[in-house]
């Protein structure tokens, strides 16, 4: 079985791992996510105008490809770096020792990962044009932010003239540089995801009148041109989550999301250079149907999961940002580590279970976001501890 087990819908979860460590690199893969932990809605004072932040907590855990590092429990659960609030949950932009965020009414802000007990939430430069629910990409040392500018005014009459589909934040100057407009115009971005050799920008633009169908184009980020992948438009797999504002995982020329629906977790993979689509079950890996995962690249063939694990009545919604009334008080956080092949003669991906681990956090939560680090050192994090 070359040291790895392969899983089916009947897998239980053991807390067991089997994988090939001479194949696998050293190093950790540093990851920082978010919880929210009150309901926002209580204890409001008639009269008084309500904070529309929500108090978060933020948490950094470091893994290895082969292994579950450094392990935390009940009795040394995972502890918090930083506590505030903030006026969104989601779509936040990792770069260096910083996480960005983009939820303000005016600015963004960052927050050094590596400050732990001291850090603060620091304004960065304004965007050129106010967004709400807009989508990132980390690209080259810079922070690419589209859409969310129709959304932001309350009537297309609003929205002023500067107010472009995308622009770039370069932290060496601190200053934004407007990027050209897409030639398609569409209501909404459908799929995003970043592309190597040369560095360029996948986006898929939704099709009016339609549920899944895009236009693919694609942004180089060098000689800042649009150019189109194919003059039809795409027709995505019903799974596909279109609605969902999660992140894309792009290795080499294939792109890889997951898309939970009715409680069960699904893997998809689109390869660009066979215009072939791809998709197989996860909840073979002991995932589990009530709370939505993030999916990460490690390397070679390995990915993880990072999922809140919590009871059967309790359900998050990928969309709403106000369901934490009731949190689960035993929810752990769940890890798991897998390698994918791919049968294109099936149109399937081999799944096939490297390890899994459960660490214990110090609060009731469900996780809303959690990004990858890739340039912080691990000692970097202890120390800070």
């Amino acid at each position: 079985m070359d040291g790895h087990l392969v899983v089916g819908e009947d897998y239980v979860s053991q807390r067991k791992y089997l994988c090939r460590p001479n194949l696998l690199c050293p190093c950790s893969y540093n990851f920082v996510f978010c919880v929210p932990v009150e309901d926002y809605g209580k204890n409001v004072v008639p009269g008084e105008i309500r904070d529309q932040r929500k108090y978060t907590k933020w948490f950094t855990i470091s893994i290895h490809a082969d292994g579950p590092g450094e392990l935390y429990t009940r009795e040394k659960p995972l502890t918090s770096f930083w506590d505030g609030k903030l006026y969104d949950v989601r779509g936040f932009a990792a770069l260096g020792s910083h996480v960005y965020d983009f939820s303000g009414p005016t600015f963004p802000n960052s927050l050094d990962v590596t400050h732990h007990g001291g850090c603060s939430l620091d304004p960065v430069c304004p965007m050129i044009c106010p967004r709400s629910r807009l989508r990132n990409l980390v690209i080259d040392g810079k922070i690419y932010v589209f859409s969310g500018h129709r959304e932001h005014y309350l009537s297309k009459e609003d929205i002023p003239p500067y107010a472009g589909w995308g622009e770039v934040f370069d932290p060496e100057n601190g200053q934004w540089e407007a990027l050209p407009d897409p030639p398609y115009v569409s209501s909404f971005t459908i799929m995003y995801a970043a592309l190597e050799n040369p560095n360029r920008i996948l986006v898929g633009f939704h099709v009016p009148d339609t549920h899944y169908c895009a236009m693919l184009y694609t942004y180089n980020v060098q000689n800042r041109s649009w150019k189109i992948l194919s003059p039809e438009p795409k027709l995505l797999p019903s799974k596909y989550s279109v609605m969902s504002r999660q992140r894309t995982v792009t290795v080499h020329n294939t792109l890889y999301w997951v898309s939970r629906i009715y409680e069960k977790i699904f893997l998809i993979a689109y390869d660009l250079d066979l215009d072939m689509w791809f998709e197989e079950s996860l909840m073979g890996l002991g995932l589990f149907g009530h709370t939505s995962p993030f999916l990460f690249h490690l390397e070679e063939q390995r990915f993880c999961l990072f999922q809140t694990s919590t009871s059967d009545d309790y359900d998050d919604d990928d969309d709403d940002d106000n369901d934490y009334e009731d949190l689960p008080s035993d929810a752990d956080l769940h890890c798991v580590a897998f390698d994918i092949s791919h049968m294109p003669g099936e149109k399937r991906l081999g799944i096939s279970l490297a390890w899994e681990q459960k660490y214990k956090v110090d609060c009731s939560y469900v996780i809303t976001d959690c990004l990858l680090l890739p340039e912080i050192e691990q000692e970097e994090l202890l120390e800070a501890n």
